[in-house]
Formats: structure tokens, C-alpha cells, sequence
């Protein structure tokens, strides 16, 4: 499931990609060859805003700004299911145990610096027999990685449209048709 979660999520990226490719009324290969040579989400969002701010009209960049947040929410459950740290457990046997990596990095550094304190042997057996700490766990189970996939896919769902609806406008002139002039 997490892989599906993975790789899925490159179906939403590929969908605002496409947005740009359209609004640039660019050849689709040599867009979306631009487009990912961006390599960071942040600047490929912040280029589709700039163009869309120069060929939407309010109503539609009102749209694409909503359709940005659907999948800003998205965008982190995706990353915290890619990111997080996996294990499996006797006592959750039908769920994965997901900590944060950063926090358990966190932890890390403590037990490290506590064990370092010292170079007597004994005072660091006595430090690591004393040590405790909880990292933040949560548990998923297959209906939450599902959910999560649906959420997905009614994103790209709801980009897909936005994009035939640019095309149609594509194909009329002037402002009206709620595109810009370029």
C-alpha cells in the first residue's frame, strides 16, 4: 500500500503539470519536459500560479487556488506516509506502526549525547538502562492507505476536469471565455 501510495501520486503531479502545459498552450512533450525540470513541488506550483495569473481570469483562479489546497492536504499525507518510518508489530497485526523520522532522529541524538557524557563504561550502561523516550507512533490500517489513495484520485479527478475545462476555453477568444490575454 505504501508503494501504491508512492507511485500514485506522480498521476497528481503529472495532472498539474498538464494545467501548465495548457495554459502555456505549449507542445505537450517539450511542456511537461520544462515543467519536471523544475525538481522541487514548490517551484512547480509557484510556475503554475504565475502563469495562471497571467491567462485566468478571478473565477477560475479562485477554482485553481481551491483545487491547490485539496491537494496541499493531499500532498502531506502523501509525505508523511513516504517519509515516515515503517514497522510491523505482533500486537497491531492487521496495521503498520508509522513513527516520524525526523523524531525518531530526534531521539537518536539524545540517547547519543546522553551515552557521550561519559567515557566511563558503567555510567554509560547506567544512562542507557535509565533512557526513555516515546516516539510519536500512529497505526494504519488498509482501509486508511485506501482512503488515502481515493483522496488521491479525486484530486487528480478534479485537476483532469479543470484542465478540459482550460482546453474548451482554449478553443474560444478573449477574456469572456475566462482565460486572459496572454
Amino acid at each position: 500500500m505504501i508503494a501504491r501510495i508512492a507511485t500514485g501520486w506522480s498521476r497528481v503531479e503529472e495532472r498539474l503539470g498538464s494545467i501548465v502545459v495548457r495554459l502555456l498552450q505549449a507542445e505537450a512533450h517539450t511542456g511537461m519536459k520544462m515543467y519536471q525540470a523544475l525538481t522541487s513541488s514548490a517551484s512547480q506550483r509557484a510556475v503554475l500560479r504565475a502563469v495562471a495569473r497571467d491567462r485566468l481570469n478571478q473565477e477560475m483562479m479562485d477554482r485553481l487556488e481551491a483545487l491547490l489546497s485539496e491537494h496541499k492536504v493531499a500532498a502531506r499525507k502523501r509525505n508523511k506516509v513516504v517519509h515516515g518510518h515503517w514497522y510491523v508489530s505482533d500486537d497491531h497485526p492487521n496495521e503498520l506502526v508509522w513513527t516520524d523520522a525526523a523524531d525518531e532522529l530526534l531521539g537518536y541524538s539524545e540517547f547519543s549525547s546522553g551515552w557521550s557524557a561519559s567515557a566511563d563504561m558503567t555510567a554509560k550502561m547506567a544512562f542507557a538502562q535509565r533512557f526513555s523516550r516515546e516516539p510519536k507512533r500512529l497505526l494504519y490500517n488498509e482501509q486508511e492507505f485506501e482512503e488515502i489513495l481515493s483522496e488521491f484520485i479525486d484530486v487528480a479527478n478534479a485537476l483532469t476536469l479543470f484542465n478540459m475545462e482550460i482546453a474548451k476555453l482554449n478553443e474560444l477568444s478573449g477574456d469572456e471565455a475566462g482565460l486572459g490575454s496572454a
